[in-house]
């Protein structure tokens, strides 16, 4: 173990190769961590004032393996995208449509915020309920379909990150918009795929909303009610 001095507090952490300590809001940040297994950067072994600042590269082998197998995933490319927005926005309650096994979803709760996260699928929500476990991420996952577990929920949430079914984007972007907090953003993945035209369309023009359209691959859709445009700037 090597003794790290921080400010004035002295904190015991374990010496990795290449570990810079910092702080961020307040929080004091291990990053650049360099170990032989990622499982180790869990955040088990940290004091509670120390954690992780995650990085889209920690995902790689999920990436791979992912694709491998043919799970749709947002990929590295988006991912760094949202998780820039995530660090951004350190929103404490997301909601996500289409868990698949979770790779976005540890994106979207790194800053440890509280992921309620919807997917169709029992056997790979399994799958995605061990990568949370893996990765420290505090969530809730529901098993069902999307478009109708939505009309089930009450409170509300800083961010949504929707990227289920395609053509039930459409179907849940009113229930969207009247599940978010004050400043809150709703993110699509995939808005440039045919079956999501519709979506694209309304959300262009949708007169509560204002949307920027995200070209990195099949791109994203980030938007807010343009009250709290302002806000958020």
């Amino acid at each position: 173990m090597e003794l790290v001095k921080i400010n004035p507090i002295w904190k015991y952490i374990p010496a990795f190769s290449g570990a810079n300590i910092r702080t961020v809001d307040g929080i004091i940040c291990a990053e650049n961590i360099i170990t032989k297994n990622r499982n180790d950067l869990s955040g088990s072994f940290l004091p509670s004032r120390y954690r992780i600042i995650m990085k889209i590269s920690d995902l790689k082998k999920l990436e791979t393996e992912s694709l491998e197998r043919g799970i749709p995933i947002i990929g590295s490319k988006k991912g760094f995208w949202l998780l820039e927005k995530i660090k951004k926005l350190k929103p404490k309650k997301i909601l996500e449509l289409g868990t698949a096994n979770g790779y976005s979803g540890i994106i979207l709760g790194s800053e440890n915020g509280k992921l309620t996260t919807i997917e169709i699928d029992p056997k790979i929500a399994e799958e995605a309920k061990n990568n949370f476990k893996r990765f420290k991420i505090k969530n809730r996952i529901i098993v069902g379909e999307a478009n109708k577990e939505i009309l089930k929920l009450k409170e509300k949430f800083d961010i949504i990150f929707i990227d289920h079914t395609k053509k039930g984007y459409i179907k849940v972007l009113e229930n969207c918009i009247k599940l978010l907090n004050e400043n809150g953003v709703i993110i699509a993945d995939n808005i440039n795929f045919e079956g999501c035209f519709d979506f694209k369309k309304m959300v262009l023009n949708h007169p509560n909303l204002e949307t920027e359209i995200i070209n990195i691959e099949d791109g994203l859709s980030f938007s807010r009610e343009k009250q709290r445009k302002e806000i958020l700037s």
